[in-house]
């Protein structure tokens, strides 16, 4: 398809001066290269004035939005992450030593809250009283609240309340932590 035809103007098979086809067009013309190669400058160019400023805003709007979604992705996603194993305990006396509601660091259990028990290496890398996690496969954000025996390592208790049937049901997993 010629440039003419995409203009809808069917020019002679004679030779034509850029002066004729702007009467012909109703506009100026610029001729670049002999007769066949012919230009408009007025109503084109400004149609590509359009498009250039539709796609700078385009691109400018494209590029706030993956700017904003970048910083809250830094500020608001995890900074550490950390695969361990995970089991489950109950609020049971033949599980704890003392009050089955009283943790490790003198704070309260209450069953269907979601807290954690961490393994004492774990306090080391940030794993400490308060600390919100995300458990990798389980929704929601659950809190260290109590730690675990020296023996353990690498290793997180999931609190399940009372529920001794799924405390039982989880088992023990490996799943990946995020602070």
């Amino acid at each position: 398809m010629s440039r003419w035809a995409a203009l809808n103007v069917s020019l002679p098979a004679r030779s034509i001066r850029a002066a004729e086809v702007g009467r012909l067009i109703g506009g100026p013309f610029v001729q670049r290269r002999g007769t066949e190669d012919l230009m408009a400058t007025t109503a084109g160019e400004e149609r590509a004035k359009v498009s250039n400023r539709r796609l700078w805003l385009a691109g400018s709007v494209a590029l706030l939005v993956l700017s904003f979604a970048i910083i809250s992705y830094l500020l608001f996603a995890p900074s550490k992450s950390l695969e361990v194993t995970a089991t489950a305990y109950t609020s049971r006396v033949s599980e704890t030593s003392g009050d089955p509601y009283t943790a490790a660091w003198n704070n309260k259990l209450t069953p269907g809250e979601k807290s954690i028990a961490v393994s004492r290496d774990l306090l080391k890398r940030g794993l400490t009283n308060g600390v919100e996690v995300k458990i990798e496969g389980l929704p929601g954000i659950y809190t260290v609240r109590d730690k675990m025996n020296k023996r353990w390592k690498r290793r997180i208790d999931i609190y399940m309340g009372n529920d001794l049937e799924r405390a039982r049901e989880w088992g023990k997993q490996e799943v990946v932590l995020r602070w």
